[in-house]
């Protein structure tokens, strides 16, 4: 099944990506259509910099998208290993009922035009990355994926994803996690669903 930029042109509408989550159809090319498409939107919605990726080129730093962001400054960072890792960990977190749900509420602006979505689904077995910055420079680890966290966005009847990153299992003091087992949907912020798998 071709992606998004294929199917509808490269325009993430809502109620088009709906239905395809309803139907489990999502895959990592409508993960990367919606990346691509949500880095076009970045001047406009004044984002967070997409989702955190490490970068091999040789022409860039390895964590070339926290440049001159506020994010810079920060001691741990984590990171998918590329950007097809994320679309294909995104496309997993999407493709569930949790997922699901938060298309739903987004496109009928139920509870807010943001949503944060916490998923296990998308835990790709091949792990994330971990930047540390000390005193004594930057180092980088490798680890396995607990859950990623996902941040949705309502626009003009279309999803962005502002941000989705790995929360890997050497971290142990994640803000929020998950239920064993679940997937778990903020919206609006400070309320919660869980969505049990298989369920």
């Amino acid at each position: 099944m071709p992606g998004l930029s294929a199917a509808i042109g490269g325009h993430p509408y809502l109620f088009l990506l709906a239905e395809r989550i309803g139907e489990r159809a999502f895959g990592a090319a409508d993960a990367m259509a919606l990346i691509r498409y949500s880095d076009l939107m970045r001047e406009q919605t004044k984002a967070h910099p997409g989702p955190h990726v490490l970068l091999s080129s040789p022409l860039r730093s390895r964590d070339f998208h926290l440049e001159d962001t506020k994010y810079a400054g920060r001691d741990l960072h984590t990171m998918f290993r590329s950007e097809q890792a994320a679309a294909t960990a995104v496309a997993m977190a999407l493709n569930t009922q949790a997922g699901y749900e938060a298309v739903l509420r987004l496109q009928h602006l139920r509870l807010g035009e943001v949503a944060w979505l916490y998923s296990r689904s998308g835990a790709t077995p091949d792990g994330g990355v971990l930047r540390s910055a000390g005193a004594h420079g930057v180092s980088w680890t490798e680890a396995p994926t607990q859950f990623i966290t996902l941040v949705l966005l309502h626009r003009d009847r279309q999803l962005v994803l502002i941000t989705a990153y790995p929360n890997l299992e050497s971290i142990g003091d994640h803000k929020l996690v998950p239920p064993s087992g679940a997937d778990m949907l903020e919206m609006p912020k400070g309320k919660f669903a869980v969505f049990w798998h298989g369920k």
